[in-house]
């Protein structure tokens, strides 16, 4: 498993991750961790914040991930919100995912479990992370399985193991540094693989934003 940098330093973290998911229905759902939300960002770093945040625009679902335990909880929920009117995907369908219920006492717990469209979980323990996977499985659209062409340079293990891991392989050839892969996957895959077919830009299935 690839190394993903961690660090409570600002703006240490603003690449997206993507990872693949796979879900019981033997589909693959692809999760783009975003960078988490500031309030009252100064002017002239909102726009490098909102580049970090294109994955939300193409997501078929946001994961609204909060820390169960903070204080200010309400308002950094409420800092999100704004954001997401501001970029037009408050529409976008949405779990919100409250974390670290292993911090709570029993009642707060049994509170945060009744919130409809929530998925109570603790990243810690591991407690209700199958849950979440289940939600997400149910919210999520179908994803029709897709016969398509790829071309990568030839270092691009990344891609390539991608491709292997979330579906079937066709046929490999490799030229002048590239490699040609005919393969069947997700069209969740083929989307975020677009750059390496048509040139558009990728998305995820699921955008995690904090």
């Amino acid at each position: 498993m690839a190394k993903v940098e961690t660090s409570a330093r600002m703006f240490a973290t603003l690449d997206p991750t993507v990872r693949a998911m796979p879900l019981a229905s033997h589909r693959t759902a692809l999760l783009s961790d975003t960078v988490g939300f500031i309030r009252k960002l100064p002017p002239h770093l909102v726009a490098a914040f909102r580049a970090t945040l294109e994955e939300l625009e193409g997501a078929s679902l946001l994961l609204h991930i909060s820390d169960a335990s903070d204080a200010q909880l309400d308002s950094q929920d409420a800092a999100v919100e704004t954001l997401l009117e501001d970029l037009g995907v408050a529409s976008t369908p949405r779990l919100h995912v409250w974390n670290k219920i292993d911090l709570l006492e029993p009642g707060e717990r049994r509170k945060l479990q009744s919130v409809t469209g929530s998925v109570s979980v603790s990243a810690r323990t591991g407690e209700g992370l199958e849950d979440l996977r289940n939600k997400v499985q149910a919210t999520l659209s179908s994803d029709p399985i897709v016969e398509a062409d790829f071309e990568l340079s030839s270092s691009d293990g990344k891609h390539l193991a991608l491709l292997h891991s979330a579906g079937t392989v066709v046929s490999t050839r490799y030229e002048d540094g590239r490699v040609m892969v005919r393969a069947k996957v997700p069209r969740s895959v083929w989307t975020l693989l677009k750059p390496f077919t048509a040139g558009y830009p990728s998305r995820a299935d699921v955008a995690l934003i904090y």
